[in-house]
């Protein structure tokens, strides 16, 4: 491991797949990295000669960077970050940061998030992106900080590569994702998960509207940014196949493992165990004005989509 003098020690660990026309600039931009030492682990999911390539020749010039190839893909790069999540070795590290593999950082993206986590004693931290196109269009996303008492059964903490957590909180985390396999198996978003424990255990989280990262946006995105009319009827039809349904389920069960204290938790339970009746629509709405997710329109979709029984 490099190390510097009296200088943060931060893992970044990124699961990457295909990345080959991007990845690059990533690595670079986590490399210049200001007032911190870092290390990069990369877990490439079984990906095409090209990008194997490239890893094989960034690991013999970079004594920092360190990658283990999968010998099957794990489908997902959730389940990807699954499996790094368990298996990672934690020790000499202060802070752990997740990485996607095709965005921008600036030099003082993690030192941000360190100084804020210092400062108000968090567990975990996210900031807001700056999302850009080939076309030249670039928007901001951020997250809102208006928290409620379920809201992270029905969503993360944003954008999982803004994140970065405390050794302590992940090594949590990852003896959580060791004892309980099954519950990870069939859920889709690792950092969506991280946000369930974060709340479920009282920890502390931070939701900074700096943005800190240039967000790419390319046909391959495994979520993106999407927004406008279009971007709505494509959620809505996720929720009316039920893959969000089944996701929430998953949230509730992961949270009742983790012996979450919300008050609201068992309501959650109950509304999405009840028979897909008016009397139970129209308790679920007023459920999910009070405590389900936290922007207005994210909000909205849910009402529109418990209205008519997709939820």
């Amino acid at each position: 491991m490099i190390i510097g003098k009296d200088r943060p020690k931060v893992l970044v660990i990124m699961a990457s797949y295909n990345g080959e026309l991007y990845i690059e600039n990533q690595i670079e931009s986590i490399l210049n990295q200001e007032q911190v030492d870092v290390n990069i682990f990369i877990q490439d999911d079984n990906s095409c000669p090209r990008n194997v390539k490239y890893l094989e020749k960034i690991t013999h010039s970079n004594k920092n960077i360190f990658v283990k190839y999968n010998d099957r893909n794990f489908g997902s790069a959730g389940q990807n970050f699954f499996d790094i999540i368990r298996n990672i070795d934690l020790n000499g590290y202060e802070y752990i940061a997740l990485s996607d593999q095709d965005d921008l950082w600036a030099k003082n993206k993690i030192i941000k998030g360190i100084k804020k986590i210092n400062q108000l004693k968090l567990s975990g931290y996210s900031c807001a992106v700056e999302a850009f196109w080939p076309s030249g269009k670039i928007k901001k996303i951020s997250q809102s900080s208006s928290i409620n008492d379920t809201d992270f059964l029905f969503e993360g903490a944003g954008q999982g590569c803004t994140f970065v957590l405390t050794n302590k909180f992940f090594k949590k985390i990852q003896t959580f994702c060791n004892e309980n396999i099954v519950l990870t198996k069939d859920f889709y978003y690792h950092d969506w998960f991280i946000y369930i424990l974060c709340r479920s255990w009282e920890e502390k989280w931070f939701f900074d509207k700096n943005t800190y990262i240039k967000y790419r946006q390319h046909g391959n995105n495994d979520i993106g940014a999407r927004s406008g009319f279009k971007a709505i009827l494509s959620r809505i039809k996720l929720i009316k196949d039920g893959w969000y349904k089944k996701q929430v389920k998953l949230a509730i069960k992961i949270a009742i493992k983790a012996n979450a204290n919300s008050s609201s938790l068992y309501k959650a339970i109950n509304f999405f165990n009840m028979p897909n009746i008016k009397f139970r629509k129209l308790r679920l709405i007023f459920f999910i004005l009070k405590n389900g997710r936290r922007k207005l329109i994210d909000k909205l979709v849910q009402i529109f989509s418990a209205l008519f029984g997709f939820l």
